[in-house]
């Protein structure tokens, strides 16, 4: 797993050189991607290919959030480039490689909101995968999350704001549905949250 973040002006984030596992012919990378602004994306790619978005959401005003999967069979190392159709401020990523898993979701779920809690509910089975990231604008720094373990948290500590949140989880057992949900500590105009599992191949 390799987590990178990013905070600049402009259209394109590169993320140089990411470290995505040991090569195989079954590798699939999941790539987590959100930032505090409402900026979509135009594309997503590894090494010059581009990824599919699995899971979007984008918030009203803050807190774009999005997942995406590539079969990616060869290399250690990539270079990941995310363009955003306006600047969107801040940029986190986090990059996941997996083996033995499905590169389309068997169910995604998003949401946004203007309280302090980014929920989603999704149906999710023994064996899957979930993932999910959740950005907000709040300048106060906390994230707590249900449902999905943290492993990323990205804070905007430059004096501004924002704030991004990334984790995953190996479901034991059947839910349906389980809620994934993300609590900051004050409400910053809007929130979202994007979260989907696969299934084993």
């Amino acid at each position: 797993t390799g987590k990178l973040t990013v905070t600049g002006a402009g259209l394109v984030y590169t993320y140089a050189s990411c470290p995505i596992g040991t090569a195989s012919a079954d590798r699939v990378l999941v790539v987590l991607n959100g930032t505090r602004s409402r900026r979509t994306i135009s594309g997503i790619t590894v090494g010059g290919v581009a990824m599919a978005v699995q899971a979007v959401t984008v918030a009203d005003a803050r807190g774009y959030s999005h997942i995406a999967t590539l079969l990616v069979t060869s290399g250690t190392t990539a270079d990941i480039v995310v363009t955003y159709v306006a600047r969107p401020d801040d940029g986190a990523m986090a990059i996941y490689s997996t083996t033995g898993m499905s590169a389309t979701a068997t169910a995604t779920g998003n949401s946004s909101s203007d309280s302090t809690v980014a929920s989603t509910t999704l149906n999710v089975l023994e064996g899957e995968l979930l993932f999910a990231v959740s950005a907000s604008d709040t300048q106060d720094i906390g994230i707590t999350w249900a449902g999905v373990t943290e492993e990323l948290q990205f804070d905007d500590t430059s004096g501004s704001r924002g704030q991004v949140g990334m984790g995953s989880e190996v479901i034991s057992a059947d839910e349906t549905p389980r809620t994934v949900s993300a609590t900051y500590l004050t409400v910053a105009e809007l929130n979202g949250i994007a979260a989907a599992t696969f299934s084993a191949v």
